[in-house]
């Protein structure tokens, strides 16, 4: 069911600023991230869980050299006694050809099964919604068409899970980093590039229940059109 939700929100977003004509350029990509995850206090002991999470990403640009871009992304898993989903909505400004700012809408659900666990014993549910602040760096390699790129974030986070005495608020935060390359692809009628991106974001999250950090490497490849 949240994978149907997350589809559903991309499409409807995508939909809505194509039709209307307000970007001035739009991409569309798939992001696959084998993630390593660890909470070690929520449920009483360390718990960990790894495996591959994926999910679409997608990014309108407007304005005059279009400073600034509307994101949505989101990944979504099922691995060992885990199932996770974390929807991204960003609004971003760059300042200057190098470095911009956003603001960062965050949702994160998960469910652990911890049946088989003595100190938990049950299935347990846990999601979160927020917003925050982020900076980011991109800059060229020369005239090639790789880039690198930096970002990092912090997100106050307003959780709720079925552990008892553990619902409130938690400070989240992000940094993440990487190499990317875009390459026109010639179309005669259609001013279309192909772009790709290999990268590393670490993730925490912590308040006096919550102690998670994520590792999420990841690989993401899509295609940019301007309109």
């Amino acid at each position: 069911m949240k994978k149907v939700s997350l589809l559903i929100m991309v499409a409807l977003f995508s939909l809505i600023l194509c039709e209307t004509g307000l970007a001035d350029s739009g991409s569309l990509g798939i992001k696959l991230a084998p993630v390593q995850w660890r909470e070690k206090d929520l449920f009483g002991s360390t718990q960990k869980a790894s495996g591959m999470m994926y999910g679409p990403s997608v990014m309108f640009r407007f304005g005059d050299k279009e400073r600034w871009s509307i994101g949505l992304e989101g990944l979504y898993g099922e691995f060992e006694d885990l199932s996770r989903a974390d929807i991204d909505a960003m609004v971003m400004y760059n300042i200057s050809p190098l470095f911009g700012v956003f603001v960062n809408f965050k949702y994160s659900w998960y469910e652990f099964d911890g049946t088989d666990d003595p100190t938990i014993g049950a299935e347990v549910e846990t999601s979160g919604f927020g917003g925050g602040v982020g900076i980011n760096f991109e800059a060229p390699l020369g005239r090639s068409p790789f880039f690198v790129f930096a970002n990092t974030r912090i997100v106050p986070m307003k959780m709720k899970t079925d552990v008892a005495d553990s619902d409130g608020w938690a400070l989240l935060w992000s940094m993440e980093g990487g190499l990317a390359a875009a390459f026109d692809l010639g179309l005669e009628h259609y001013d279309i590039s192909f772009y790709s991106a290999l990268g590393y974001r670490y993730r925490i999250m912590r308040n006096s229940d919550f102690d998670e950090s994520v590792s999420i490497p990841f690989v993401e490849a899509g295609f940019k059109q301007e309109f």
